[in-house]
């Protein structure tokens, strides 16, 4: 359906019949309306399979990583991409998704070492152990670096929480999990804020 763009020159605008009408630089202009090519062959069916499941992947940690990468400036799409080529494996239809591989943070910070994860299934307490000493000249950061975990649960409703869990030098965070989530759709990062928060660690993904 066209349109009449009102004015002290009118302009039409949409399509109307087999024409699209549209202005530029205050002149009308047109131009044959073209049917969109979709040849749906399986190498273009299997890339948008693997974009879809990069998306509901990255949907509910596009905040925590934005947050992990110092508010900068992340595009969706571009991340979108990084997901496609580092975390996701295999070939459609059998495709996977290796949260390890998964960035949730960068920076120069060092990152947290021999991290460990202890759950209690009576309490659901869940603890987790790192490194808490800076043993080289080379290491960057301080034992007062704030700890964040980041924690995922693959789910109908997939869900995440971050918790500020202490500094570097306390060596332990514990924190009860959720109700509805269990250890199989659990996962976990790791890594350190520096204390004016302007640097970051690698994150670490936390092993089971």
């Amino acid at each position: 359906m066209g349109n009449v763009e009102k004015g002290k020159r009118a302009h039409l605008s949409g399509k109307m019949g087999n024409m699209v009408f549209f202005s530029r630089n205050g002149k009308q202009l047109f131009r044959k309306h073209v049917v969109p090519h979709n040849p749906q062959t399986p190498a273009q069916s299997a890339h948008r399979a693997k974009f879809a499941l990069a998306s509901r992947v990255l949907k509910p940690l596009f905040a925590a990583i934005k947050q992990g990468h110092g508010q900068t400036s992340l595009h969706y799409g571009s991340l979108c991409g990084r997901v496609m080529r580092e975390v996701i494996t295999g070939a459609s239809p059998n495709l996977r998704v290796n949260y390890s591989r998964l960035t949730i943070a960068e920076g120069a910070l060092t990152p947290p070492r021999n991290v460990s994860f202890h759950f209690d299934s009576i309490t659901r307490q869940v603890r987790i152990t790192w490194d808490s000493t800076l043993p080289s000249e080379e290491d960057v950061g301080s034992p007062t670096d704030q700890v964040t975990i980041v924690c995922f649960h693959e789910a109908a409703s997939p869900a995440v929480r971050t918790h500020l869990a202490g500094k570097r030098f306390t060596g332990e965070s514990r924190f009860q999990l959720p109700e509805g989530w269990d250890l199989t759709g659990l996962h976990c990062w790791i890594y350190f804020t520096s204390y004016n928060g302007v640097q970051h660690s690698q994150s670490i993904y936390v092993d089971r």
